[in-house]
């Protein structure tokens, strides 16, 4: 998310109005999966990807009509295997997706995300009440409210709920909450943001410089550890997120490990490689136990 929220942040300073589209349902065949995002600005340029061909073309009219209406809308389409090539997708299938106006208040929470590394989860109203069409909420997964706090208390618990299971299950979906009094039940779509995974490299060696700069390719936040300045140096490793020129046994103990979290030791020097393999296996094991997650492995 944070290639996209770099140029919505742009788009912000321009004071361009904005609409975010998501895919919240897929059958048969879909370019993109379910969560994908893309927004749009007011004058239809566009950052992201929900499908391709003419159904991201399709989307972008549509979300011409949000900006200037305010009105959130829901998108279906479906294509047969004859037509799939002509709208983008590989054969037929069928998407579903949700465009409405974006917030700042939904951008500041994304941009917090990112800037902290979170695990999070935007909950928003896709079906149902007229009322509370569009409405979201952004839940982090240690429990704190980062968007939504002045939504009705009868909303924001059950979007609350449904944000909570999605967390707990790891995945982005659709989920219904009940209705009280005269509102009937109401349809949402919780968006899951997973942390960053990490890679630390312990070892700055020939062959740490390609791992590295791969596992940058693929998302992951990347740390280089090695006590000999020579080989962690910045010339080395120019895009590695954090330097470490210090035993690995003391920087370990320092960082979040979890279960996003993987360490490669490169250095076939045992004065360096085994404190930092045992440093790692203590952290885990302490955090499996404490949480209740999965051991190292």
């Amino acid at each position: 998310m944070q290639g996209l929220m770099s140029k919505v942040k742009e788009w912000q300073r321009e004071e361009l109005s904005l609409a975010v589209a998501v895919v919240t349902a897929t059958w048969g065949s879909s370019p993109r999966p379910v969560g994908s995002r893309m927004i749009i600005n007011q004058d239809l340029d566009m950052v992201g990807s929900v499908s391709g061909g003419c159904v991201e073309g399709a989307v972008v009219e549509a979300a011409e009509d949000v900006i200037q209406s305010g009105q959130p809308r829901l998108l279906e389409f479906g294509v047969t295997d004859e037509d799939a090539w002509e709208v983008g997708l590989a054969c037929g299938g069928q998407i579903e997706v949700f465009l409405r106006p974006l917030e700042p208040s939904l951008v500041k929470a994304w941009w917090e995300i990112i800037q902290q590394g979170m695990t999070a989860v935007t909950v928003t109203v896709t079906g149902g009440s007229e009322a509370w069409l569009g409405r979201s909420l952004v839940l982090a997964a240690e429990g704190e409210l980062l968007a939504g706090k002045k939504l009705n208390p009868e909303l924001r618990e059950g979007l609350e709920s449904s944000g909570r299971r999605a967390l707990q299950v790891g995945e982005s979906g659709r989920d219904v909450i009940p209705g009280t009094g005269k509102r009937g039940p109401v349809q949402v779509f919780a968006n899951l943001d997973q942390a960053p995974l990490a890679l630390i490299a312990v070892g700055g060696v020939h062959i740490t410089v390609p791992l590295v700069s791969l596992a940058k390719t693929l998302g992951f936040r990347t740390v280089v550890i090695d006590p000999r300045r020579l080989f962690g140096s910045e010339d080395r490793f120019p895009a590695a997120d954090q330097l470490l020129q210090v035993w690995p046994q003391e920087a370990i103990k320092d960082l979040d490990l979890d279960d996003r979290t993987a360490v490669a030791l490169l250095t076939h020097d045992p004065k360096i490689d085994d404190p930092a393999l045992i440093a790692a296996w203590t952290v885990m094991l302490f955090i499996s136990v404490l949480w209740g997650v999965p051991g190292p492995r």
